[in-house]
């Protein structure tokens, strides 16, 4: 409750002291010069009109506005029906300011609630408001002091209108200006605790100190505007003095220079305090009976001109002081706009230059995470793809050591990301419960974002998993942004470069079984040739044909012959060791280099080789050691002149190259398993 009523009651306070303001500015006249107690009134009603209260506290502001009305009417000496009269004026007057302000101002009121004056197209309703109000209030006002003793003139209620919308006028636009001079005040504190600190100071660059300038030394820059300052307070001073002075000569517009010079080249906190205290002048001045205005005679037409003055010179201030302050903050939002195109232009530039290192890139996925390091400040990337066998495993990394083997099963983070197709961030990749274990244990405290990289058609092929070291609170929107593009460039240099990998595969390999073709053949017997020659180690080569393979086929069929190929052929990869090097010859036929074996160790294992023929077919075998000296045509001619003496001799055997028909060695008996 104290809480709430506290605004009114120091509103009320306000309102208090400036009536007591009004009396005092009377002089010996029964009207006062100056009405501030109908702004501090406006000001409370708009101020407590921004947010909903109670009814209690709507109550209150009432009581307390009528109350005090009445009673400084009445101490003042204006009869009970006139003070009443008048405070109810009041009332009316603030009702009808607050609703016009609302309706023909709306932009007054903030986002956050407040209200503040940033544009001079905002002083024309605060204008039209006050005066309509005042005229509203009027109404009311005019009979109470009708029934006063005296009838009341026509220029009295004049000045009652004029200077109601005059104190409205200037509180309420001095009332609007305390958010951004307190924003000021504030700023300047700050400069004065940190000197040289500014937003986007340079990491590592000494606090307190700017650049290339001595510590304790202030700006040129604020040096002159500090000498300026003080050359336009001498000056208006002095005009001051000699239109409101002791000369009481008529240039009281000169002093409305000094206020737009004031108002255009100084902040605006001190152009409002600058148009107070003339403005204090001019009427203490006036109440005196000093200064220009104290030339006319009459006394209510000497009221008008000084309040109209005093508006003048405050909408005049206020007016170019707003419109310098609109025209900065255009000018920042154009340079902060400019700013942040360059920068936006330099991350396409970067990214651009990324996704063509991607795509140049032998290794496109290792790639991939080493440019999200170097595109987002990251310390270490990786990236996760299904293997075929049911689980997520790193198939590329930068910065980053640990093998990564996710069960498609788990519960993990990466894999939710890879099923639902959408990124997440985790700021502790230790508080994450979904976070892999291997992550957080070798990783500690630290953040990092899970994206998806998706192919054309939508389908998320892989996760990019970048982290930084030092955990971060939250992602700057244009590093997921910049991520995202990079995936979404990565998937199509790794769709690339595996079809590449794909054609490099097709084109070294028998379509067919799978096997070496001859071109795979040629590289790798020119190779194990080499190897044996720099070794001084035995090699042997063999052909093997299937037996009766052409028959086999007019009986069973081409198709019954490729799958016969196919079984073959896969068997004949299981029963040879891993250093050996199987291809399809042609046809019918394979070619092996059996890399240390000598013929006779070579013929031991086409034994084995003949055991795996299916379908109850037979195979013969041809043999030759390589010598040095003979290239792998010259070795394989010896292998396929053994191959036809063993056709020769009846097939179903092993021949090798060098020994006569007792080297022929025929295959086992049925039965020996295939």
């Amino acid at each position: 409750m104290a809480t709430s009523i506290a605004p009114s009651l120091a509103f009320a306070l306000l309102f208090a002291a400036a009536s007591v303001v009004t009396r005092l500015s009377a002089g010996t006249s029964p009207v006062g010069l100056v009405h501030p107690a109908a702004g501090v009134a406006a000001v409370w009603f708009v101020v407590q009109g921004l947010r909903p209260r109670p009814t209690r506290v709507v109550v209150l502001d009432h009581a307390l506005l009528v109350g005090i009305a009445t009673t400084v009417g009445l101490l003042d000496g204006v009869p009970t029906v006139t003070a009443v009269g008048l405070a109810l004026a009041g009332v009316v007057r603030v009702h009808v300011f607050v609703r016009l302000l609302r309706r023909w101002a709306p932009d007054l009121t903030g986002p956050d609630g407040g209200w503040e004056l940033h544009r001079p197209g905002q002083i024309v309703p605060v204008l039209a408001a006050a005066v309509v109000a005042s005229l509203a209030g009027s109404t009311v006002s005019w009979p109470a002091v009708a029934l006063g003793p005296g009838a009341p003139w026509p220029d009295t209620v004049l000045l009652l209108v004029t200077r109601s919308a005059a104190g409205i006028v200037v509180v309420s636009l001095v009332a609007l200006r305390v958010p951004q001079m307190a924003r000021d005040w504030r700023a300047r504190a700050l400069e004065r605790r940190a000197p040289g600190r500014a937003p986007g100071r340079a990491p590592g660059r000494a606090p307190g100190r700017a650049p290339g300038r001595a510590p304790g030394r202030v700006p040129a820059a604020r040096r002159w505007a500090a000498a300026e300052l003080a050359l336009a307070l001498v000056v208006s001073a002095a005009l001051c003095t000699v239109a409101f002075g002791l000369l009481r000569l008529p240039l009281a517009f000169t002093v409305l220079a000094v206020t737009a010079w004031v108002a255009v080249r100084f902040r605006t906190s001190v152009a409002v305090l600058h148009d107070a205290a003339v403005g204090a002048v001019v009427l203490v001045a006036t109440v005196r009976g000093a200064g220009t205005f104290s030339l006319v005679t009459n006394h209510v037409e000497q009221a008008l001109v000084a309040q109209l003055f005093v508006v003048l010179l405050h909408v005049l201030g206020l007016a170019l002081a707003t419109g310098r302050d609109e025209r900065t903050a255009l000018a920042d939002r154009l340079r902060g706009a400019v700013a942040e195109a360059e920068r936006t232009t330099d991350r396409v530039r970067d990214l651009a230059a990324a996704v063509a290192a991607v795509t140049q890139a032998a290794d496109p996925r290792a790639e991939v995470c080493a440019a999200a390091c170097r595109l987002t400040g990251a310390d270490s990337a990786f990236l996760v793809e299904p293997d075929g066998s049911g689980d997520l495993v790193s198939t590329g990394e930068s910065g980053w050591d640990v093998p990564i083997r996710l069960s498609m099963t788990d519960e993990s983070l990466s894999l939710r990301v890879y099923l639902s197709g959408e990124g997440a961030f985790a700021p502790d990749v230790t508080r994450h419960p979904r976070v892999a274990p291997v992550m957080s244990e070798a990783l500690g405290p630290a953040s990092a974002l899970w994206e998806p990289v998706q192919a054309r058609a939508g389908v998320t092929v892989a996760v990019l998993v970048v982290i930084w070291r030092t955990p971060r609170a939250e992602l700057p929107p244009e590093d997921v942004a910049t991520l995202r593009a990079l995936g979404a460039g990565a998937s199509h240099a790794v769709e690339r470069a595996d079809l590449l990998a794909q054609l490099e595969v097709a084109a070294e390999r028998d379509v067919l079984t799978g096997l070496a073709n001859r071109r795979r053949w040629d590289h790798l017997a020119a190779t194990e040739v080499a190897r044996a020659h720099r070794a001084g180690t035995p090699l042997s080569f063999a052909l093997v044909d299937l037996d009766h393979f052409k028959a086999f086929n007019d009986t069973r069929g081409h198709l019954a012959g490729d799958a016969l190929l196919v079984d073959f052929g896969r068997l004949l990869g299981r029963c040879l060791r891993e250093t050996d090097v199987v291809a399809r010859w042609g046809g019918e036929e394979f070619a092996l280099a059996l890399p240390g074996c000598t013929a006779t160790d070579a013929a031991q294992l086409a034994r084995r080789v003949q055991a795996v023929v299916p379908q109850g077919q037979t195979c013969t075998i041809g043999i030759a050691e390589w010598r040095p000296g003979l290239s792998v045509a010259d070795a394989l001619a010896r292998a396929d002149e053994a191959l036809y003496r063993g056709k020769k001799g009846g097939r179903d055997l092993i021949a090798v190259h060098g020994r006569a028909l007792p080297g022929v060695i025929p295959s086992p008996p049925p039965g020996r398993g295939a």
